[in-house]
């Protein structure tokens, strides 16, 4: 979307919705690769520990056995656009309930480089 917020493309606070919606429900958010609801809607797990930048996949913030705080990104429809973006991190434990927290379910393409 470049450097401007737009409430229309993303569920957050500011959209006034207040409620979770449907994938595809804000079209014109979607990323140049079709992603939709990166922004908002709810905050999405991710498998990566909460540790300070830089990031080094070898100082064992991968560690799925781990009970440390994991990282939330994407901001949800309680939150104003300050927190909808990709560059912003969360730390939370992934014990509990919140209907503000989900998950993406991806799969590396064929040929990318965690298939190599």
């Amino acid at each position: 979307w470049g450097n401007a917020f737009d409430a229309a493309r993303a569920n957050t606070g500011e959209s006034g919705n207040g409620a979770t919606t449907p994938v595809g429900a804000s079209p014109t958010g979607a990323s140049p690769y079709s992603a939709q609801d990166l922004a908002g809607n709810v905050w999405e797990w991710t498998t990566t520990i909460f540790k300070s930048y830089p990031y080094r996949q070898t100082d064992g913030r991968e560690d799925l056995k781990s009970t440390e705080n994991r990282v939330l990104r994407g901001g949800s429809r309680n939150n104003d656009s300050a927190y909808a973006r990709a560059a912003y991190r969360y730390p939370d434990l992934p014990v509990g309930y919140y209907g503000g927290i989900g998950f993406r379910v991806a799969l590396a393409a064929p040929g990318s480089y965690r298939n190599r």
